[in-house]
């Protein structure tokens, strides 16, 4: 509702889009040093991201029986995950495509979702090293 933003709120959307451009630049430098990090996990996959549609996790792919250990590991480190992909089958408006998307449940079970808006570089180098030490403990 426009009559119940305050000065500070419309402060906040005008830098955003001011500095719209900026931001978007150092995102996408975070998703490419999660990427070339990421890499060097053969039993991770990096879904294809699209730098025009972020999101406030950086979405990965591991086995179903790593993804909540992995979720598990690194909040108890201090990174909160999150496995939010519901397969669009699960909608009512969808169930009718259910043949149509034939990987959906498989990849609804080996998402995992990490945090990296708000994370300092320092912080995803931290969670880097966080996601090593679980492969040399865990796997």
């Amino acid at each position: 509702n426009p009559k119940k933003m305050n000065i500070r709120t419309i402060y906040s959307l005008y830098l955003k889009i001011k500095y719209y451009y900026v931001y978007k630049k150092i995102l996408k430098q975070k998703i490419d040093y999660l990427d070339n990090s990421l890499k060097e996990f053969d039993w991770i996959k990096i879904p294809q991201k699209n730098i025009n549609n972020l999101n406030s996790y950086y979405t990965i792919c591991v086995e179903k029986g790593i993804r909540y250990k992995l979720g598990l590991y690194l909040a108890e480190r201090g990174f909160q995950t999150t496995w939010n992909y519901i397969p669009v089958t699960w909608y009512l408006a969808y169930q009718e495509n259910e043949n149509k998307t034939p990987n959906a449940f498989s990849l609804s079970e080996k998402v995992l979702s990490l945090p990296f808006m708000g994370l300092s570089n320092k912080k995803i180098e931290k969670m880097i090293s966080t996601i090593s030490n679980f492969e040399k403990e865990l796997l």
